[in-house]
């Protein structure tokens, strides 16, 4: 190769690169995972097996952005700790959402604590 055809090509070679790390930067500049507001979370008590309550969470939460961190109970745990709640036996602990079968939900109702 002639010397002048050496630093075309390698004056080449430089600007693709350059090239590809602008279209690189700009590209990661314009992710738009990173402009989607943070995860919120949310706290459900859930008599519903857990197979169940993890395809529902993980659904929800690709939708909505919205991590749902089911706390699975017994329906008698589930009444006995929304019992303590109501009493104020538990104030560190919030509960944003219960998914029960309709025998809780009604009891939980007679009993106000929905």
């Amino acid at each position: 190769m002639r010397r002048g055809s050496l630093k075309k090509f390698f004056a080449l070679v430089f600007f693709a690169i350059t090239l590809t790390a602008i279209g690189i930067s700009f590209r990661a500049a314009a992710d738009p995972s990173e402009s989607k507001p943070p995860l919120q979370t949310i706290t459900a008590y859930t008599t519903l097996p857990v197979e169940t309550v993890s395809v529902l969470s993980q659904a929800y939460e690709s939708e909505n952005r919205v991590r749902v961190n089911f706390v699975p109970m017994s329906p008698d745990e589930t009444l006995a700790r929304l019992d303590e709640i109501s009493a104020g036996n538990i104030l560190e602990e919030k509960v944003d959402l219960i998914l029960a079968d309709r025998n809780v939900l009604k009891k939980a109702n007679e009993k106000n604590f929905l």
